[in-house]
């Protein structure tokens, strides 16, 4: 599952990246997400939105710095159990390029059971920097997830 949420916020973040690019832009906009999840041993069938912030500046000397913020809100039901969620997500990503490349990602979500089903939390870090020869100089990665 770790994979899976990387992999979507990695694919939104570059997507973001590629819309975003200039010597200073700012943009935001809502957009309408399904997705199901593994949570807490069930599938969970999520819908809500995506609201998302991009700013990316281009500096003189060639850097550009750019900042993505990404709150997700919606519900979710439990393929099996019928149990209602209510999904909050909060992604954060700031990237810098000139000679080398570095970015870091933050994501935090939650899925909070109505009743008596499961929460699930979780957290991920991600940072990687890449120098000017293209060499991987640097990488965290951290995962945490609770289930109660």
């Amino acid at each position: 599952m770790k994979r899976i949420f990387v992999k979507i916020s990695l694919v939104v973040a570059m997507g973001l990246m590629l819309i975003s690019q200039g010597n200073a832009q700012s943009s935001q906009g809502t957009f309408p997400f399904l997705a199901s999840v593994d949570l807490c041993g069930e599938l969970v069938d999520i819908e809500g939105e995506f609201h998302v912030v991009t700013n990316s500046v281009t500096s003189n000397s060639g850097n550009t710095t750019s900042k993505y913020h990404i709150n997700l809100k919606g519900t979710g039901v439990g393929q099996t159990s019928g149990a209602i969620y209510q999904v909050n997500e909060t992604i954060n990503e700031t990237s810098n390029s000139a000679k080398g490349f570095n970015v870091t990602f933050n994501r935090s979500f939650s899925l909070i059971g109505q009743g008596k089903a499961p929460n699930f939390k979780g957290n991920i870090t991600y940072h990687i920097t890449i120098n000017a020869n293209g060499e991987l100089t640097a990488e965290v990665d951290n995962f945490r997830a609770i289930c109660k």
